[in-house]
């Protein structure tokens, strides 16, 4: 994904930092990208890995009695 930030455009006063603030989650979640997300900078190449994991929650069957 290429991305145009433009950079050029900041207000120095709001803050130093240029670039993008990428969070992943699943929808029915609250977004807290200032907690949970990964800073992407401008001018480097960044590799971010997703992983989906799955949990059966569902109880287990009761052990056998001897």
């Amino acid at each position: 994904m290429t991305m145009n930030i433009q950079q050029d455009e900041y207000v120095t006063e709001a803050g130093d930092t240029a670039g993008v603030v990428v969070l992943i989650q699943p929808q029915n979640q609250m977004p807290f990208p200032e907690d949970d997300g990964t800073l992407v900078s401008p001018g480097f190449a960044t590799s971010i890995a997703v992983v989906q994991v799955t949990c059966d929650c569902s109880p287990s069957p009761p052990l056998p009695t001897l």
